[in-house]
């Protein structure tokens, strides 16, 4: 309310020079600052002004930015005041099961090593299973020792078909890939920064789950492991990024575009929840 920001900045107005320290600085030197600003009408990181000035930061990752796109507002909240929307753990959420596997993938694709830079044989797909399912396990009981991060006894055998059903359909599009031709892995967790978006004015940075490359490396396909819920990434003709939305896929490729200016850059969504599902591709 507009009159209680004026009487507040009236109240703290006497307050001499000295105490208008930087923010954090001091605490009440802090809402000094506060107040005044919100009772001005320039930019700051308390009322809401978040266009292309000084509180959009430089870097910015492709969730940042989709969420810009999808409600400035919200990005205001996070990105500028630090907000963060409280999380009510239940043990095994739907967070915690992507972490899981995203983590149990990088740990079975980078523990083939060389192997992927050979062609697949008809051996090789179930032995490639066992590897992934190996790993899993593993790492599925060392999942047990934190207690609070593991399902509850209710739930465990269900999350557990889960995974499993999961990894199935994460072995049958890898083998599609290798189909295709893809039979190098570039990297997983593949992070890159100061990807030049232009006009924009800032840059982006990220972290791309697995990159995966034809041997003379002349086609690179960009790979996002997706779990849950596919509805939301329908690809929508004439934009792709749905108004810059879903930015993961095309940020991604274009700085792979720029990492392999020679190759032709696909990228794809590797739902995993969903059997039926095929990559959506770009």
């Amino acid at each position: 309310q507009p009159f209680v920001v004026n009487d507040e900045a009236e109240r703290f107005a006497p307050l001499p020079d000295a105490v208008r320290h930087e923010p954090d600085d001091d605490p009440i030197s802090s809402e000094v600052v506060r107040l005044r600003t919100l009772d001005s009408c320039e930019p700051s990181e308390w009322n809401g002004f978040v266009g292309p000035g000084p509180w959009l930061p430089e870097t910015q990752s492709p969730t940042m930015l989709e969420r810009y796109a999808t409600c400035p507002f919200k990005y205001f909240l996070s990105a500028c005041l630090g907000l963060k929307v409280p999380r009510v753990h239940d043990g095994f959420d739907g967070a915690a099961r992507g972490t899981f596997l995203h983590a149990v993938l990088q740990t079975a694709v980078d523990s083939e090593g060389t192997a992927f830079d050979i062609p697949w044989t008809s051996l090789d797909a179930p032995a490639f299973s066992e590897r992934v399912f190996a790993v899993f396990e593993a790492q599925w009981l060392a999942l047990q020792i934190e207690p609070e991060k593991f399902p509850p006894p209710a739930r465990e055998r269900a999350e557990h078909r889960r995974l499993a059903n999961a990894l199935k359909r994460f072995v049958e599009l890898e083998h599609l890939a290798r189909d295709d031709g893809f039979i190098s892995t570039v990297g997983t967790e593949l992070r890159f920064e100061g990807l030049d978006l232009g006009a924009v004015g800032i840059a982006a940075h990220g972290a791309i789950d697995r990159v995966i490359a034809s041997k003379a490396r002349d086609r690179i396909r960009v790979i996002d492991y997706k779990t849950g819920s596919s509805e939301s990434y329908a690809k929508v003709p004439g934009d792709i990024t749905q108004a810059g939305r879903q930015l993961q896929l095309a940020l991604y490729g274009l700085a792979m575009q720029h990492e392999y200016p020679q190759a032709e850059v696909t990228c794809e969504y590797w739902f995993l929840d969903a059997p039926t599902q095929l990559p959506v591709s770009y």
